[in-house]
């Protein structure tokens, strides 16, 4: 019984491991999107203006889907050039499973658990924001960035990156759209990619606020 209770345990615990392991992998290519926004802007303050006239992106609107290597699902879509954004994240794993939304719009990002009625609403800054297609030499420190190659992803020819900090990962990058991530974290090799993406116009209802949820601005 003792030896049945020991392995239950070490199976949560390794759950427990890689559900943090993949959730700092999550953050760290969210991150990396982030530093796409508006890409080439490195000095202006919060965009929280409507109807940017930066692109995030070099396509307009459309759909992709994303899945990792460790039951992670990541579907997105998109509209002005990424400056509007839906995300739907979800995570499963033996059984445990778990969702959140994420929607960027009008400088912000509105952030919630599915089947929550709380969420976080955060600003996005524009500081420090790093173009891997033209990063200067600040970036280029700050972040180990090497250009390493190029390669096809989901039928798209991207260009491959390879970053030394804060953790040593790999980034395809195809119209300003990151389309594959591979990062190492807890010892665990963790990849991100699209499986599918179209071009198309998407539904403006895909990027409404939700009512019923109350969001804390961070």
């Amino acid at each position: 019984m003792k030896t049945k209770q020991f392995s239950f345990q070490v199976i949560i615990f390794s759950l427990s491991i890689s559900f943090c392991a993949i959730a700092q992998v999550y953050a760290s290519q969210v991150h990396r999107d982030n530093l796409l926004l508006a890409s080439g802007s490195k000095n202006s303050s919060l965009n929280t203006q409507k109807g940017s006239s930066k692109k995030p992106y070099e396509v307009k609107s459309g759909y992709m889907k994303m899945e990792s290597n460790m039951g992670l699902t990541r579907q997105i879509w998109f509209d002005e050039y990424g400056n509007k954004q839906r995300e739907e994240v979800s995570l499963e794993m033996a059984g445990f499973k778990q969702g959140a939304v994420i929607i960027t719009r009008d400088g912000f990002k509105y952030e919630y658990a599915i089947g929550s009625d709380k969420g976080n609403k955060r600003a996005i800054s524009e500081n420090n924001l790093l173009n891997y297609n033209n990063p200067t030499p600040e970036d280029i420190e700050r972040y180990g960035i090497k250009k390493i190659g190029s390669e096809k992803v989901a039928g798209k020819d991207c260009i491959v990156y390879s970053t030394e900090k804060p953790t040593k990962s790999k980034v395809w990058i195809w119209k300003g759209i990151n389309m594959k991530s591979s990062s190492a974290v807890s010892g665990n090799s963790i990849t991100l990619e699209v499986i599918e993406i179209r071009e198309e116009k998407v539904d403006q209802s895909k990027f409404q606020i939700p009512e019923g949820i109350k969001f804390t601005e961070m």
